[in-house]
């Protein structure tokens, strides 16, 4: 399993950082690749515990589709989910910290690879996924400041 951290601050409170960051419909406008958000869970929010939807990532021309559940919650300051696709499987945590008006926004990750090849191979990725959540955070960072 490869491991790996990535942190941002923005110039807003927590509650408008969680809240940009919870709303699937603007993952797109923030999430490197990502054509769209589908839900999966029926008849329940999006941001409940157990909730499910499906990625659909645009990647050198390919759908790569994940599959996210929410494990855990507690409202604006933590999340944490699992990302599963048929290359890989993503358990990740946001911790959001509120710091005199603005948010530190803190991403754990730990990938494991499916598949031989693929877990051979992970370790020699983890410089290209820091670059790309790294990248994902200043869109978000962008978005949040010029938007809202």
């Amino acid at each position: 399993m490869v491991t790996y951290e990535t942190k941002i601050k923005i110039d807003r409170p927590i509650e408008e950082v969680y809240r940009v960051m919870s709303d699937q419909s603007k993952s797109t406008k923030w999430l490197t690749g990502l054509k769209e958000v589908k839900p999966i869970t029926e008849n329940g929010s999006m941001m409940e515990k157990g909730a499910k939807s499906q990625y659909i990532f645009m990647e050198r021309g390919k759908e790569i589709m994940f599959e996210e559940e929410l494990l855990d919650i507690h409202p604006p300051s933590k999340f944490s989910y699992r990302l599963e696709s048929a290359q890989v499987t993503v358990n990740a945590e946001t911790h959001l910290k509120q710091l005199n008006g603005r948010t530190e926004v803190l991403i754990i990750n730990g990938v494991k690879g499916k598949g031989f090849m693929m877990k051979i191979f992970m370790p020699f990725f983890k410089a290209t996924m820091i670059k790309r959540q790294n990248g994902d955070l200043q869109n978000l960072k962008k978005l949040i400041e010029e938007t809202n």
